[in-house]
């Protein structure tokens, strides 16, 4: 069945729903996200592309006669942008599918709405990304209730959680606005999580990899210590790059290259929305490489924060397969001597009664101390 072409509205003395008198009915105190947030047209009705669905939550506008508060007034044509929040995986998939509008609207500004009551101002790695894609409009957030005169309203065509997340009529648009580069042959990039905090996500033991793959002539990306113009550049250039699990693989997706040879190493089990969302987006797609043999989870249920161990050795041995290397080399623990050290920590023996293993760095060591309940895969 062929796609249908997107729609848009032009909504006069449009009503945008925002700020702290959304939240209804929510259990958390202070409320962490804005629920019914969103627009209606000028008789009340829920305006034609007027809600938004952010971090698996759909989006149902207020009734505007809950409103107490002051009405800001906006005089003039601007686009509604949707929704963002502090997140950057989940502004690059799921606020940025309504700016295709920006193509016959140049001068417009773009009005986003605020998810999370901490975030007041758009992030700056959002605004220079909207410029690497030619999309060049002023940008405002709105932490509160306004009036438009009038309202650009574009269907949402790039959201993790809608079905598909990414449609072809996006991906052409998209195609056309992002910057060109030619993939260099002699480039290789390991994207690392090594440099963040443990309570951020990621897998122990990183810099044995790291370290493997500069032997390699590999170039070590640590994306929070580079600005989003030297991360874009890296992401089109590279012929390999290998990606520890996380939000910047989203941004790579975006400027993916159909040559590129590309794989992720992951910390936790690939989710749903994870497949569907490069199956939508990336060409080519990457190779997901689990390795996983224990998790340890600080509280069950959220995996975006794990922290994993991995079978270094055979994940070495699959990136050679694969044609990231061709090192003969061999790294980590085998797996039979990981569950030994995974027994071991667990074991109740006493910290200082414990032979210290010198394939294991200090900062596995203290997190096997602090974490002894490793759940086996």
């Amino acid at each position: 069945m062929s796609e249908m072409l997107p729609g848009v509205s032009v909504v006069h003395d449009a009503l945008i729903l925002a700020g702290s008198e959304t939240v209804v009915n929510l259990p958390s105190d202070p409320p962490k996200f804005f629920s019914n947030i969103g627009v209606r047209g000028p008789d009340g009705a829920v305006a034609n592309y007027g809600t938004d669905i952010y971090r698996h939550r759909p989006s149902s506008p207020l009734n505007p006669d809950f409103l107490t508060g002051p009405i800001m007034e906006i005089d003039g044509r601007a686009i509604y942008g949707g929704v963002i929040g502090p997140h950057f995986g989940h502004s690059i998939t799921q606020s940025l599918g309504r700016l295709w509008a920006t193509t016959k609207n140049l001068d417009e500004e773009i009005l986003f709405i605020s998810q999370d009551p901490n975030l007041k101002k758009i992030p700056q790695y959002f605004i220079d990304l909207l410029k690497k894609f030619g999309v060049l409009n002023p940008v405002r957030l709105l932490t509160s209730s306004a009036r438009v005169r009038e309202l650009v309203l574009a269907d949402d065509l790039c959201n993790l959680d809608r079905r598909p997340c990414v449609t072809s009529f996006f991906k052409e648009w998209l195609s056309h606005q992002r910057p060109v580069a030619q993939v260099d042959e002699n480039l290789s990039v390991y994207v690392s999580r090594s440099k963040l905090p443990l309570h951020h996500g990621q897998f122990l033991q990183e810099t044995i990899l790291e370290n493997a793959l500069k032997r390699c002539g590999y170039v070590i990306m640590h994306p929070e210590l580079l600005s989003l113009s030297e991360q874009v550049d890296l992401y089109l250039r590279a012929q390999h790059i290998i990606l520890a699990d996380g939000s910047a693989a989203h941004l790579w997706s975006l400027l993916a290259q159909s040559t590129q040879n590309v794989a992720i190493v992951l910390r936790r089990p690939p989710n749903r929305h994870m497949k569907r969302w490069f199956k939508a987006m990336s060409f080519p797609e990457p190779k997901l490489l689990d390795f996983v043999c224990a998790d340890f989870y600080r509280s069950r249920g959220d995996d975006t924060k794990s922290v994993a161990m991995l079978d270094m050795s055979n994940l070495w041995k699959s990136l050679r397969d694969e044609g990231f290397h061709s090192s003969d080399e061999e790294i980590g623990m085998s797996r039979l001597e990981i569950d030994e050290q995974i027994n071991l920590y667990g074991s109740g023996v006493a910290p200082s009664d414990r032979p210290r293993s010198r394939k294991l760095d200090r900062r596995t060591r203290h997190l096997l101390n602090s974490r002894p309940n490793a759940v086996r895969r």
